[in-house]
């Protein structure tokens, strides 16, 4: 009957396919056994491979991952552009020009320009404090902390040449404010002025001073009652390619200087006593400045000569005559209405006071 003939035509391909499956070699025969499984598993998996690919792709192509890749740096400075390194010659000016580009092996990119960029932001901090302009350094703790990127972004704008940031442990002073994230946090933002970082600690200076340097930091100065070995803490600031320097307390003795010269780029003078509140300026701050001034003509090296506390306009030109050229300032900036107005007056009454020293 019908039935029969249909089921005997049904197991006839059957058999025909079992016949040659039997004169298959072994390797088609595992293919056919199962169905055919691995050769769709590769067709899938080739698929799936085509379109994350094609995802990657458009990805790296749109406006918000190039800029994570290529973001420039802020035009807050002005850089050589003939600066290069063993490895690449890009400067900040052409970082920020292939910001419409894409870049392929972004990973590895995005890293090299960082390095770069590093590099080019100590090297412009170097030609700071060689240079012979009297520096204006805000420190950024007066200042209103919850706006501080655009607080610093005004400074910078108003003629400030350093950024000073104040590193306390609450143990060498009384005080407790920043951490390293704190400086790797301004690069982040787009700050490229110098860095000057002030530690105020007691027994991890040589930890802080590298975690410092990883953040960021461009200059790094400590006091020598924090540590155990001057110069072995000033040689590790010198390792990581930053410039070093003492903090002088009111109270510290002048002969901690004696064998250091030869490695200290800069010298600040503390004129009130670290990380304490409603001090006043302390008038034997004049007559500390002009033998340290003596000790840096003698020794033959460019080494600046740096003040904070109480620093404005009633006594910087006294500071200046007495041979400071680098003035950490606070609230005189960041509590007036122009910070670029406070900025110029204080530097013209530092040079005035030069100017007349050399008549």
């Amino acid at each position: 009957d019908s039935s029969e003939q249909a089921r005997t035509t049904s197991i006839i391909p059957r058999a025909r396919k079992r016949l040659a499956v039997r004169s298959m070699p072994s390797s088609k025969k595992y293919l056919w056994n199962i169905n055919g499984i691995p050769v769709v598993l590769a067709a899938v998996a080739t698929v799936l491979c085509l379109q994350l690919a094609h995802h990657h792709e458009n990805l790296s192509s749109t406006p918000a991952m190039t800029r994570l890749i290529t973001r420039p740096l802020r035009p807050q400075i002005i850089l050589s552009p003939q600066c290069a390194t063993e490895n690449s010659k890009t400067t900040l000016s052409d970082v920020g020009s292939r910001q419409s580009s894409y870049i392929p092996s972004s990973v590895v990119r995005q890293v090299r320009v960082r390095a770069t960029e590093k590099e080019e932001i100590q090297r412009h901090a170097n030609e700071v404090l060689e240079s012979n302009r009297m520096l204006i350094a805000p420190a950024i703790q007066t200042a209103n902390l919850a706006m501080l990127g655009p607080e610093i972004d005004k400074a910078i704008a108003g003629g400030a040449d350093v950024v000073h940031c104040d590193i306390m442990d609450g143990h060498f002073t009384e005080k407790l404010t920043f951490g390293p994230m704190f400086i790797k946090a301004l690069r982040k933002y787009g700050i490229t002025a110098p860095i000057d970082v002030h530690i105020m600690a007691d027994d991890i200076v040589d930890h802080l001073i590298q975690e410092f340097a990883d953040a960021g930091a461009n200059y790094i100065t400590f006091h020598p009652e924090g540590v155990k070995h001057v110069d072995r803490s000033l040689s590790l600031v010198k390792a990581n390619g930053l410039k070093c320097g003492l903090v002088i307390n009111p109270g510290t003795p002048l002969s901690v200087l004696d064998h250091v010269m030869d490695k200290v780029d800069i010298i600040l003078l503390m004129s009130v006593n670290p990380g304490f509140k409603d001090q006043g300026f302390q008038d034997i701050t004049y007559k500390k400045a002009r033998d340290i001034k003596k000790r840096i003509d003698q020794s033959g090296r460019k080494i600046r000569l740096e003040v904070d506390g109480r620093v404005g306009n009633k006594n910087i030109f006294a500071l200046a005559q007495s041979g400071i050229d680098m003035f950490v300032v606070g609230g005189s900036i960041f509590k007036s209405d122009d910070y670029g107005k406070v900025i110029s007056e204080l530097r013209g009454m530092a040079q005035n006071a030069v100017d007349v020293a050399a008549v």
